[in-house]
């Protein structure tokens, strides 16, 4: 297959991985990028542009023609209203618009609509929704992705200051906008999906945001699945002790206390990951993972989720991204010997060489 590869430089580690997999596989590789041209030598088939709208849908459509290219895809996002605009062939295979579940605000209500258990969320447009709605800690978030709207930021602009951090209370948040004078830049974006005319306040807010409810739990847990031939085949799991500051949300992912699992796609596989995660853990996964692949139709994808435990033996997903080479360059770790006493040893690179959708492409 001849394969298009969308991108732009936060993603450079893994789309390089990427080409090398497809290729592996038999497929023919192009990549349209902002990278750096000294940088990434290895790359063949690659072409510059800068970061615009407008220079990707040129470049993407002189591509499309020029290479009789089969599918699209991206590691970054920010691009899926674009390439779901233009109706490209696209990676993952599915019948809604792939921005349908990577936008958070989009993926909230469609957790709502289909009745998938995720933490409590609103996209505010005035104060009072924001002050009102929670009583507890919050976080938040862009509703797309790490740079938060359908711009595309140079690699050292892509966060607005407030992006994924933690609020212990709604009006904790509303003093820091305030205090950094973002109260009209972010109720404006709110409103209107898009960043305040320059002159009219600090240009510090990059799209809409999300604000969740923010779960505090023992247990975080990280799961990687190849959706093929109508059968979800699950390649990594990982569970995670918490470890909450002061002011990140952040957790415990990759350290001490995490365990990790690799599973082999035979008949042990369902078994092993029951065992691992526990039979509640195992049984909320699996209602929400079927519930989305048959609500959104997908017929061929890699997805990575999260889920969070919020009462005794249930569990919110968190979040839901999608991998579009494979699973294998998100769980890379090299630790050497683990002394430590879990049965679970860490995901060594070795262990995946299956991890991606390129085989059945």
């Amino acid at each position: 297959m001849n394969l298009l590869f969308v991108n732009v430089s936060k993603n450079e580690n893994n789309i390089m991985l990427d080409n090398a997999e497809a290729e592996r596989y038999g497929h023919r590789v192009w990549n349209i990028t902002n990278f750096p041209k000294s940088q990434y030598k290895s790359l063949r088939h690659i072409e510059y542009v800068s970061p615009e709208i407008e220079s990707y849908k040129t470049a993407i459509q002189g591509a499309m023609s020029k290479y009789d290219i089969d599918y699209v895809t991206t590691q970054c996002e920010v691009l899926y209203p674009l390439l779901d605009e233009m109706q490209l062939p696209l990676l993952p295979i599915m019948d809604i618009p792939v921005d349908e579940l990577v936008n958070k605000e989009k993926f909230y209500k469609f957790c709502v609509q289909h009745g998938i258990y995720h933490p409590p969320s609103i996209i505010p447009t005035t104060l009072e929704e924001i002050e009102h709605t929670f009583d507890r800690a919050i976080f938040v978030k862009p509703t797309n992705g790490t740079n938060g709207s359908a711009q595309l930021f140079r690699t050292a602009d892509k966060y607005s200051m407030i992006d994924y951090l933690r609020y212990k209370n709604p009006r904790e948040f509303l003093n820091v906008l305030q205090k950094f004078n973002m109260m009209d830049g972010f109720l404006h974006t709110q409103t209107h999906g898009k960043n305040m005319p320059k002159g009219k306040g600090i240009d510090g807010i990059k799209g809409r945001h999300i604000i969740q409810e923010c779960v505090s739990s023992n247990l975080y847990i990280v799961v990687d699945c190849i959706i093929a031939n109508g059968k979800i085949s699950f390649t990594t799991m990982s569970k995670s002790i918490n470890r909450f500051d002061d002011k990140i949300y952040a957790y415990d992912i990759t350290g001490i206390g995490s365990e990790f699992l690799v599973l082999q796609d035979d008949d042990r596989s369902e078994k092993n990951a029951k065992e691992f995660l526990g039979p509640n853990a195992y049984r909320d996964l699996m209602n929400s993972l079927t519930t989305i692949v048959d609500k959104a139709g997908i017929k061929l994808a890699a997805l990575n989720l999260s889920l969070i435990e919020y009462a005794a033996g249930r569990f919110f997903l968190q979040d839901l991204q999608f991998r579009p080479g494979g699973n294998r360059a998100k769980v890379i770790r090299t630790y050497g010997d683990d002394k430590r006493d879990s049965p679970y040893g860490f995901v060594r690179f070795e262990d995946l060489n299956s991890a991606n959708i390129w085989r059945y492409v």
